[in-house]
């Protein structure tokens, strides 16, 4: 049996961490890693290497979009997929965020399919 498909989920709400992790949980069974700031994420990273991660803007400490900036100059995270899941919806901030590395970006308050399908894309799409 293959390890489990590794997601790290990094947004300073408890609630909304535990609302992904069961979205997620109808999809597969995955190993979730949970962070509640960039900083946290970032060592999380480096230490777990996750498969994909949700990524929020507005957190304490180290933002969303300046963890992906972060992420980018590791070489060893930079190739990792990072979804913002945001409540943040203007298009500066969704260009901000993708040109700081995100790979897609997903507006609070969202559905379980959005949610679902950009997973799917991003973990399962090599295989």
């Amino acid at each position: 049996m293959p390890p489990l498909k590794k997601i790290l989920l990094v947004d300073d709400e408890f609630a909304m961490r535990h609302i992904l992790k069961s979205i997620l949980c109808q999809i597969d069974d995955f190993d979730f890693i949970e962070a509640s700031d960039g900083s946290q994420a970032l060592d999380l990273m480096l230490k777990h290497k996750p498969d994909l991660v949700f990524l929020d803007i507005f957190m304490p400490r180290l933002s969303g979009v300046d963890t992906l900036r972060k992420i980018s100059e590791i070489e060893e995270l930079c190739a990792i997929p990072v979804i913002m899941c945001t409540a943040e919806s203007s298009i500066s901030a969704i260009k901000s965020a993708m040109m700081s590395g995100a790979v897609d970006y997903i507006v609070k308050p969202f559905t379980m399919e959005t949610v679902k399908k950009k997973a799917k894309k991003w973990l399962f799409s090599e295989e």
